[in-house]
């Protein structure tokens, strides 16, 4: 039996590989200590968390005490997903579908305006087809526009999919009734610098269905790729660190080296998420936890010392001064997050 095992092992990694994908035979083959959470708020704290949660509607955390309770209770049978707050946090944009039944396939979303203090939403977009998508909404932070990804499946004659469109728009604060402005294509997420120079998204190719990490100047001139699209299967949630030094994002799949130049293809299809972070003055990245999570978003604290992040696992909390990890909450679906002094 014993001439059989060696054959056996290599049919078990096979069988591993073609169910699972690449990332979980470099698991098993290449174990790493995962990131431990502590439970519960870190003492000193003050403000509050947001978080949207699809059908449960937007989570509070009071940093205080480390409660957390529904803050926005949707009425009827709705889904929330992206949120950005005004400069004075009186108000909120969110991609909302009022009425979302329990059997729809997709999480199909418009543009609304809540208010912070009625909780009562007001449509700002509206599809026009059940086709389209508004997700990601951004509110800069000089308060002048609202930038939001716009995504729609085109269709033919016979109403057959023939493709779909990708872009990063914006309207002024002050007239949400005007024509929207395209800013970048095939543009999905996207994050400004302080100073409203600088913008970091993630770009989807429409032919290859492969992520790529960008920073450009706020009108989308002067691109310069920092993670190719080899690199990894899924890219999200960029946010610039305060200082602006690095691009901390969620990414799915492993790679195995430092630097773009030296990385492989994608990795399989289904791998886990964790946060990483890009060096922008040489380039170099390095993964950041090690948790095996889906789908993180990503917030700053005010003064830059606190990244916490949604997924589907739950709430969490990084002290980028001790590197400790802390897990605030559970959560029940993926979503995004805000954090808020007030």
């Amino acid at each position: 039996m014993k001439r059989y095992r060696f054959p056996l092992i290599i049919a078990l990694l096979f069988v591993l590989w073609l169910f699972f994908g690449r990332d979980l035979i470099t698991r098993v083959l290449n174990p790493t200590d995962e990131t431990i959470a502590i439970n519960g708020v870190p003492d000193g704290l003050s403000g509050r968390l947001l978080y949207t949660q699809g059908r449960g509607g937007i989570w509070q955390i009071d940093l205080a005490s480390g409660e957390s309770a529904v803050w926005w209770q949707l009425p009827g049978v709705g889904y929330v997903s992206g949120i950005t707050p005004s400069p004075d946090a009186t108000s909120f944009v969110v991609a909302y579908e009022p009425q979302m039944p329990d059997n729809s396939p997709t999480s199909s979303t418009d543009l609304y305006l809540l208010d912070a203090n009625t909780l009562q939403a007001t449509p700002i977009i509206e599809r026009t087809t059940i086709t389209e998508v508004y997700d990601h909404p951004l509110w800069s932070g000089d308060g002048a526009w609202l930038y939001y990804a716009h995504y729609a499946l085109q269709l033919n004659a016979e109403g057959a999919v023939q493709g779909s469109t990708q872009t990063l728009e914006r309207l002024p604060a002050d007239n949400f009734e005007s024509t929207p402005e395209i800013v970048l294509n095939d543009a999905l997420e996207f994050w400004l610098t302080e100073d409203m120079v600088k913008a970091t998204y993630v770009y989807f190719d429409p032919q290859s269905f492969l992520y790529s990490l960008w920073i450009a100047d706020i009108d989308g001139a002067d691109a310069v790729e920092l993670v190719a699209d080899n690199i990894f299967q899924g890219l999200g949630s960029p946010r610039i660190s305060p200082d602006g030094r690095a691009i901390y994002f969620g990414a799915s799949g492993a790679p195995i080296a430092q630097t773009a130049s030296d990385l492989p293809g994608a990795q399989a299809h289904g791998a886990p998420w964790d946060i990483w972070k890009i060096d922008l003055a040489d380039g170099a990245y390095s993964r950041v936890t090690n948790l095996g999570i889906d789908g993180p978003a990503l917030a700053w604290s005010p003064e830059g010392r606190y990244l916490a992040f949604v997924a589907l696992e739950g709430v969490y909390m990084l002290d980028m001064a001790t590197n400790d990890l802390y897990r605030l909450a559970d959560s029940t679906a993926e979503g995004e997050i805000l954090w808020l002094d007030n």
